[in-house]
């Protein structure tokens, strides 16, 4: 049967949105609240000159010691409860994403994670680079973290990896899903 998601709160957070974020442009103007957050200085040049009240850019590098305070720091200005789980949790940071998504895990349980993935580093393969404060990604094939690096650290949390296009992967959130052939 077709698969849908169970949709609650509409709050999206982005990490690493570059200039060219997967969220629909019509999701951030309805949404309750869109959150990018990236240390890129162009992107943020860009991202900082939207004057919406309901999205904020955050320009700061996002640290497994660093995501869950970036994201609470927006909720509190915005009167959003503290580690309310986002609809969507977008992560792309050419990096230790594998660790600021299990550190964002460990409070935060998102409906919907889309996340880049090394498509170079081919199952059975489980990598990903180390978190290291001074990294940054050289423009080279050394970034990110396996699928299966992914899949086993959602799979701790319950979600269910649903659909793999080229390099970014989508799990879904424990009871979010629904099934339309058992509505029938």
């Amino acid at each position: 049967g077709m698969v849908h998601l169970a949709w609650r709160n509409e709050i999206y957070v982005d990490i690493g949105p570059c200039n060219d974020p997967n969220l629909k442009m019509r999701r951030i103007f309805n949404g309750k609240q869109t959150i990018f957050i990236d240390c890129d200085d162009y992107s943020a040049s860009g991202w900082s000159a939207w004057n919406l009240d309901k999205f904020t850019f955050v320009h700061a590098k996002a640290t497994p010691d660093t995501i869950v305070d970036l994201i609470n720091a927006v909720y509190d200005s915005k009167g959003i409860i503290k580690n309310t789980d986002p609809q969507l949790l977008d992560i792309d940071i050419d990096g230790y994403d594998a660790h600021v998504l299990e550190a964002l895990l460990e409070k935060m349980t998102p409906a919907v994670i889309c996340a880049e993935i090394n498509e170079k580093i081919p199952p059975p393969i489980n990598f990903s680079v180390k978190y290291s404060p001074e990294y940054s990604w050289k423009v080279d094939h050394f970034y990110g973290m396996s699928l299966i690096k992914f899949y086993d650290i959602v799979r701790k949390h319950g979600y269910a990896v649903v659909y793999l296009n080229g390099n970014t992967v989508y799990a879904v959130a424990p009871g979010r899903l629904l099934d339309m052939a058992s509505r029938h």
